[in-house]
């Protein structure tokens, strides 16, 4: 079995897990979540809320760094997916490894079972919760096929509930930090 915490960071009997979608430059040298600039807005940001950021848990949605941070590359292009006949998975075609960190993240969470999940992202949206947007991507991604998460615009700062099979969970969503960071104006 695989080491649940392998790639976390924090207490492993936190209160609130906090699920980010992969590694940047800075998280894969440490291959622990939100290490780099992402990392240190998200703990400005908890503190401002009043949530010791110390008291929570890291995970990602995938250990691993995507080329060009870019998670369609864990993703089978539509076309490809169809020709080799393969059913779609929540909305979508992730490869093999996608599938296993999906997998992963369940069982953590299961394993923990957090009070309450801050999804950071439409990935971790997608794999977590219930509310399901996928979308085409942008004109160059439809043009190369590939069907991508989203709904983070629509349930950023809802209250959610995970997926039934992982206890109703209370969940949170909003943007990544790293997204923050991009458009800080």
């Amino acid at each position: 079995m695989t080491n649940l915490f392998k790639g976390t960071r924090g207490p492993e009997k936190a209160r609130i897990l906090i699920v980010g979608e992969a590694y940047g430059a800075t998280e894969e040298r440490f291959e622990k979540p939100f290490m780099g600039e992402s990392g240190n807005e998200l703990k400005n940001m908890l503190k401002e809320a009043g949530v010791d950021p110390e008291e929570c848990l890291y995970t990602n949605l995938i250990n691993a760094r995507p080329p060009d941070n870019n998670m369609k590359h864990f993703l089978f292009r539509t076309q490809e997916a169809r020709d080799e006949k393969l059913t779609p998975f929540r909305g979508l075609y992730p490869k093999p490894i996608l599938r296993e960190a999906y997998d992963n993240l369940h069982r953590l969470i299961l394993h923990v079972r957090p009070n309450i999940i801050l999804c950071l992202g439409n990935w971790p949206l997608w794999a977590v919760t219930d509310r399901i947007r996928v979308r085409n991507g942008t004109k160059k991604e439809r043009n190369n096929g590939f069907k991508l998460a989203g709904g983070i615009d629509t349930y950023r700062g809802s209250m959610e509930r995970s997926q039934a099979s992982l206890g109703s969970i209370p969940v949170m969503s909003t943007y990544h930090p790293a997204a923050i960071l991009r458009m800080w104006t």
